[in-house]
């Protein structure tokens, strides 16, 4: 089942904390979850996404779900092919990742963040993006990110 993105408007300042982070992400699996039980009456059917994510950059928000990166910017789809080595909907022969290439709620999150930055005029640095923990929106369990995450997101020494 395919859920729209929720595009969240909210400009905060740069003060936003990590644990602020996790709490909106928090809320938006809330939401999600809300979502589904609407959507579907049938308990045995329930199709929830994997996982949810919130991201900052800039004073800036977005909040995202993993689902095939097929609806991804152009810009975005060509960087992260071109840092994970291989086509969206595939797996990375650099990382070895189980997640294929455009799967993360991540990389969703850097997207809707990159279309914002755009309209405001402005650049992505994927390294500065400030990631809640990812989280299971049925469960509510946070897990790491990927490899394929680590790769694109995090700064190197």
């Amino acid at each position: 089942m395919f859920l729209p993105p929720y595009y969240c408007k909210i400009a905060l300042s740069d003060m936003v904390s990590k644990r602020s982070l996790d709490q909106l992400n928090e809320a938006y699996c809330r939401r999600i979850c809300n979502k589904v039980e609407r959507l579907l009456s049938k308990p045995e059917s329930k199709d929830y996404p994997a996982m949810a994510v919130t991201a900052k950059l800039n004073g800036y928000i977005s909040e995202a779900h993993s689902s095939p990166g097929q609806r991804m910017k152009l810009d975005v789809r060509n960087h992260i092919e071109k840092e994970l080595g291989g086509k969206v909907g595939t797996k990375s022969p650099i990382t070895n990742c189980y997640n294929p290439i455009g799967n993360c709620a991540e990389q969703h999150a850097s997207d809707y963040l990159n279309r914002k930055m755009t309209r405001a005029g402005k650049t992505t640095d994927y390294k500065m993006i400030q990631f809640s923990a990812a989280m299971r929106p049925r469960t509510k369990m946070s897990f790491p990110k990927c490899e394929n995450c680590k790769l694109l997101f995090e700064k190197t020494p």
